[in-house]
């Protein structure tokens, strides 16, 4: 849930010979508040999702939450494990109602009296990250839950007076800080995965570029990411019976 490192697990599971099913959820999980929106929702919580995402051609288009939601639900409840990554901690927020959107607002709906730009607190992403563990093994069971930090930076910041740079630092610091409060609580069953270290830390030790994938220097380079699911598929995934 919220990247795409979910679908190289995948990948990966499939070209070694596992099994491995797939259930397509809204691509705009990128915050902890919009995760945490949807697992909610899922569950059988309040109808209620500020779930605008981009599409294809870059226009905002609001995800109906008119979907199979027993269908989401049973998924949850079959798997095995979540793999849960998170990217940004600036979000868009509803002055009234307090609800943090899934990304931006579409600029035909966007009021600058109703709507504001923020960046979340570590307290915020910690609480709301111990919510989608706990309602996640309320559905699932005792199956692990591993949180991973997003190594691909921000394209973009609407906070004033800041760089991109900085802005980036201190949006993925919020969101490390808060993962480091929920791991060192030491609940059996949740983890963290050093993706985002891999690939920003790493890097600066290699005579390599870790960021050129797909053509794009924001994107991890993919004989890193192979390196990286690889990794974990070992230290997560236990070997087929028989092999």
């Amino acid at each position: 849930m919220g990247s795409c490192f979910a679908q190289h697990i995948r990948q990966h599971l499939l070209r070694h010979g596992r099994q491995s099913g797939h259930v397509p959820v809204p691509e705009g999980l990128n915050n902890t508040f919009a995760i945490r929106q949807f697992v909610d929702w899922a569950a059988g919580g309040a109808d209620t999702l500020y779930s605008f995402e981009k599409t294809d051609d870059n226009r905002m288009e609001r995800w109906e939450a008119d979907k199979d939601r027993d269908a989401f639900r049973q998924a949850i409840a079959q798997a095995g494990g979540f793999v849960v990554t998170i990217g940004v901690a600036e979000v868009w927020q509803d002055r009234r109602t307090g609800g943090v959107f899934w990304r931006g607002i579409p600029q035909d709906i966007f009021d600058p009296q109703v709507h504001e730009h923020r960046l979340s607190t570590v307290e915020e992403n910690a609480d709301n990250l111990r919510a989608i563990a706990r309602s996640l093994r309320a559905l699932a069971g005792d199956v692990p839950v591993v949180f991973t930090l997003s190594p691909v930076p921000l394209i973009a910041t609407m906070r004033e007076r800041t760089s991109i740079f900085a802005a980036d630092a201190v949006s993925k610091s919020t969101l490390r800080l808060a993962i480091e409060h929920v791991t060192l609580e030491r609940e059996v069953g949740v983890h963290y995965w050093p993706s985002f270290e891999a690939f920003r830390w790493l890097g600066a030790h290699l005579e390599r570029r870790l960021y050129d994938g797909e053509n794009n220097p924001r994107h991890p380079s993919t004989d890193m990411i192979a390196r990286m699911v690889d990794l974990f598929v070992r230290s997560f995934i236990a070997e087929p019976v028989g092999s």
